[in-house]
């Protein structure tokens, strides 16, 4: 437990304050002890646990555990309750990935208000293990082979490099007590069906611990010299929520191209569960028609746009908009956003679009596209507005939710993008306003 101890004391500094996240278990309650006898000062540990709700009293009762144990060691106690059930009916995701997320998000709730710095973990060697066979056995690449370090970013695992059994020895030996979760012994789960009866079997005649040391090192040196040919800058672009791909990356060894698309949807958050088989989804849709859109699960779809494969997080089916107002001065709710139009300066103002509204027909509406529609774009002659969104590269899947004034079918403007050439500013406008738009 020495090393843990230097882990521990390497990386919180005077000042800092470290989330130890605590589920009533063996190993967390190791941690939590260590943490006890670190020397750091009692207001620079939380405890952090997430009731998950998946074994009703027994999941209370251990979060109440947790925190008379905060209590003994004078720690703050901070914890969440979360209906992992639920979750898993509405998303489709097994239990072990519900509370996953779940931990997650709350962990990375306090570390983004500030509340703490750091949150460690209870993670160790036996879990290292696991956690390469699992992500073996589901067809990963080479970074899934890099198992888990002492520390990843603002997370980090002083008990990694202890094994199950002297974390037995230490509890046994402080006399420390626990709660047992009965879900351990089931193996209808993964990771407890490797380790209750693949694990055992393995060790009878291979040192598995070293065998998947060795083989972590090697993929994390594999790893940084593959990432280091990489040029994220130039090929990823990230805005407004989305992420773009650049489809040059496609021509490139399938080892880097792989390697690209997960950066893509790590910088949407939605690394977990993402497998070889969505990545060939992504090539294949790279070779496609364009406007294409597949849904990889988790909420999150890619589509071929222009030169690029966006990712974006979304529902699998978007419904066209049939939304319609009144087109008046002020702010109106449209869509899934907010339309606004305000007077300003008869003048040309870089970035927005400003009309002269004495040249607005009474009786024009702010609605979506429709079959029919016509366009006069500032400064060239009437084209269909199909015609005009494709030439203008508006990508398919956000050209049925553009809001556009319009009267009849003539298109005096597409919020956002273009204003007509019918209601241009000239010498004698009197009366101008701006036409702004901003989703939710």
């Amino acid at each position: 437990m020495e090393q843990a101890l230097d882990i521990i004391n390497r990386y919180i500094k005077s000042g800092n304050r470290v989330a130890v996240a605590v589920s009533g278990g063996m190993d967390s309650v190791c941690l939590l002890h260590l943490f006890s006898v670190s020397g750091l000062k009692k207001e620079s540990v939380v405890v952090a646990n997430v009731e998950h709700g998946i074994r009703g009293e027994s999941s209370v009762r251990d979060s109440n555990f947790v925190r008379a144990l905060a209590d003994k060691y004078g720690f703050e106690f901070v914890g969440e309750s979360v209906d992992i059930p639920a979750l898993k009916r509405e998303s489709g995701r097994s239990e072990e990935t519900e509370a996953r997320i779940a931990r997650k998000r709350f962990f990375s709730s306090l570390l983004s208000s500030g509340k703490v710095d750091f949150i460690a973990t209870a993670h160790h060697d036996d879990d290292r293990v696991e956690s390469v066979l699992m992500h073996l056995f589901r067809g990963c690449g080479t970074s899934g082979l890099v198992g888990m370090s002492e520390r990843d970013g603002q997370y980090i695992r002083p008990l990694i490099n202890a094994t199950r059994s002297q974390i037995e020895g230490y509890v046994t030996a402080k006399n420390l007590r626990f709660v047992v979760d009965e879900s351990n012994f089931e193996d209808k789960y993964t990771r407890n069906y490797l380790r209750n009866t693949v694990i055992p079997l393995i060790r009878e005649r291979y040192d598995l611990s070293q065998a998947i040391r060795t083989l972590s090192d090697n993929a994390k040196e594999d790893e940084q010299f593959i990432r280091s040919m990489m040029d994220e800058e130039k090929f990823i672009k990230v805005s407004d929520g989305e992420v773009s791909l650049a489809l040059d990356v496609f021509g490139f060894h399938k080892a880097l191209t792989s390697r690209y698309i997960m950066r893509a949807v790590a910088l949407l958050g939605r690394v977990t569960d993402f497998e070889s088989k969505h990545i060939f989804a992504v090539e294949k849709l790279a070779d496609g028609e364009n406007g294409k859109r597949i849904d990889l699960g988790q909420s999150l779809s890619a589509v071929k746009e222009y030169g690029k494969i966006v990712f974006f997080i979304g529902e699998k089916q978007e419904e066209k908009l049939t939304d319609e107002c009144e087109f008046t001065i002020g702010m109106s709710y449209f869509g899934d956003g907010i339309i606004e139009v305000y007077p300003t300066d008869a003048k040309v103002q870089p970035g927005k679009l400003i009309i002269d509204v004495d040249k607005v027909p009474d009786g024009s509406v702010i609605r979506t596209r429709r079959e029919g529609d016509v366009f006069k774009p500032f400064g060239s002659g009437t084209k269909k507005l199909k015609e005009y969104l494709i030439d203008s590269k508006i990508p398919q899947r956000k050209r049925d939710k553009l809001p556009l004034l319009c009267y009849n079918d003539r298109v005096l403007a597409i919020f956002g993008v273009q204003i007509s050439e019918e209601i241009k500013l000239t010498d004698g406008t009197q009366n101008a306003v701006s036409l702004k738009y901003t989703e939710d």
